[in-house]
């Protein structure tokens, strides 16, 4: 992930298989849709092992600042309901406001 980012954003670990990626003053939101292209051509990759041939996939998430969420923790949690729309319909989804969260409540 590091790899499909610049050098001023950052790639950190919440824990699990759980990352967040932080892309720093973004022109515009495509940008965020770009990376996330690429993010997600770089974890194609198929491995080899024992004979087995394996792959992994992801579901991404975006919430843009101010639009999505004022703090951190309300865009982590707008970008999550965005991965959930991802992991449905494969890729990458951004949060959008008519996403409902888990207990039927919207934000």
């Amino acid at each position: 992930m590091q790899d499909s980012i610049r050098k001023a954003d950052t790639v950190a670990r919440l824990g699990g298989d759980e990352f967040v990626v932080v892309l720093n003053e973004i022109e515009q939101e495509e940008y965020a849709g770009a990376v996330s292209e690429k993010i997600l051509d770089s974890i194609k990759q198929i491995f080899h092992i024992e004979g087995h041939e394996l792959s992994i996939s992801c579901s991404i998430g975006i919430s843009i600042y101010p639009r999505d969420g004022k703090t951190p923790d309300m865009l982590l949690i707008n970008a999550d309901k965005a991965m959930y729309q991802a992991k449905q319909k494969g890729g990458y989804a951004f949060f959008n406001s008519t996403m409902i969260m888990s207990d039927g409540q919207s934000e």
